[in-house]
């Protein structure tokens, strides 16, 4: 049982530390206590649905269906708004360009999630489209957008998993998802709020969208911060004797 809590609340050199299921996880333990001892933002669900569409010459294609995305963890913003989080666990092997073409084609990956998210931000989105681009219902819930919205990459330590990504990694893949995915015009004009040119610029300078994490600086430090409430000031004894 301590080799298995040491997995978990270290970065010791492990697949199961690179575990992205886990990392997901323990995100979610962390922002739920957050919420419950220290007024943090409500976890309004997992595995979310969050579709929209695009417009061309401001209209909806017809016959056309919504892109469906999937956001790992929705969390409650501020004024009934939402906060989006993805996480992903990629080995610095994984952090090369042709991973993230930005093209949105359907299947393409990493870009066209990463897109989606932004153009249907508050500080992105076309404000008078903004209700033909979330115009529909999934189980009777109008669709939205979002408030903030975070893309993090798990820092794992070197193990049979390959190498972790590091800072220039993610220096890279901000660099990267923030290229313009086409130069038509019109497709920014109707979808968001500016042209191409400055919406990279300003998906750039969003530097805390975009960063490393691990799952140790998740869990280790709001279970100690909360072990009273939580009654677990054993456990948490026992974990400060993990190595980091």
């Amino acid at each position: 049982m301590l080799d298995l809590i040491g997995k978990v609340f270290s970065k010791s050199r492990n697949d199961f530390v690179r575990n992205g299921a886990l990392f997901q996880l323990t995100q979610v333990v962390y922002h739920h206590i957050f919420n419950l001892y220290g007024g943090g933002p409500k976890v309004l669900g997992i595995e979310q649905k969050r579709p929209a569409y695009k417009l061309v010459n401001n209209l909806r294609i017809p016959n056309n269906n919504p892109y469906k995305r999937e956001i790992d963890i929705v969390l409650a913003g501020a004024d009934n708004t939402e906060h989006w989080i993805e996480v992903k666990s990629l080995a610095k092997s994984s952090f090369k360009q042709s991973k993230f073409k930005p093209t949105l084609a359907k299947g393409s990956g990493y870009y066209r999630q990463f897109f989606h998210d932004m153009r249907l931000n508050d500080d992105f989105i076309h404000a008078t489209n903004k209700p033909k681009i979330l115009e529909g219902k999934t189980n009777g819930v109008l669709w939205v957008g979002n408030s903030n919205y975070s893309w993090h990459f798990q820092q794992f330590s070197a193990g049979t998993s390959g190498i972790p990504p590091d800072s220039t990694d993610e220096k890279n893949v901000r660099k990267w998802l923030c290229i313009p995915h086409t130069k038509n015009k019109d497709y920014f004009a109707s979808n968001l709020n500016d042209i191409s040119l400055v919406i990279r610029s300003r998906c750039n300078d969003n530097k805390g969208n975009i960063k490393l994490r691990n799952t140790q600086s998740y869990v280790k430090d709001v279970l100690k911060k909360y072990a009273v409430q939580l009654d677990i000031e054993e456990f948490v004894s026992i974990i400060e004797t993990l190595p980091d």
